[in-house]
């Protein structure tokens, strides 16, 4: 079962209590139970640059122009959570504020009825790619709603390599952060692109 909000975080600092960062299997159940992946995909339709919100499958959730800030949400699941995703996305790595995140449904019975009474909340996994002349990257920010959101870095998708970007306050330990960075580029599925 998915852990309530406020229980046993591994990597998270601030929870009840803390696993050990060494203890990489429990870290990566956490992240297969509590974490609902995300990705924020680059595009161009017509002259207007767009930002487009694919769930973990590759289906399209919904879309921002970004120039005017103009919000289409498609998903039929999660559509409060998705317009709160693209409301905040924006070129640059934008902070996506925790508290204007809505709790997020576990994927597991009744976890929907608590989550909407926020006893249990899963966190948010958000990639965002970008591409430019030399480098492809996917930025990863972690959002748990109500509680905290971080911008954890990006993986050259060439290259493999991961760079960092956390602070001393940003809650998340070292090893958790490389693991997020590492489900969000290694989970992105091929069907991104259609």
């Amino acid at each position: 079962m998915g852990d309530a909000v406020g229980s046993a975080a591994p990597g998270i600092v601030g929870a009840q209590r803390t696993l050990g960062t060494g203890d990489r299997a429990r870290r990566a159940a956490w992240i297969d139970r509590n974490v609902r992946l995300f990705y924020l995909l680059p595009r161009i339709v017509g002259r207007r640059a767009q930002l487009c919100l694919r769930g973990p499958d590759g289906s399209e959730l919904g879309w921002k122009d970004v120039g005017r800030g103009t919000v289409l949400v498609r998903a039929r699941e999660d559509r409060e959570l998705a317009h709160a995703i693209l409301r905040a996305a924006g070129p640059a790595n934008a902070p996506l504020p925790a508290d204007d995140l809505p709790g997020v449904p576990l994927d597991i019975p009744s976890g929907r009825l608590l989550a909407q009474l926020r006893v249990r909340s899963a966190a948010i996994l958000i990639g965002k790619e970008q591409r430019s002349e030399g480098y492809h990257r996917m930025y990863a920010t972690f959002a748990w709603p109500g509680r905290t959101t971080v911008g954890l870095g990006h993986v050259d998708l060439q290259t493999g390599t991961r760079q960092l970007h956390l602070d001393g306050a940003s809650g998340i330990e070292h090893a958790m952060a490389v693991d997020l960075l590492e489900a969000v580029a290694g989970r992105r599925p091929r069907q991104l692109y259609p």
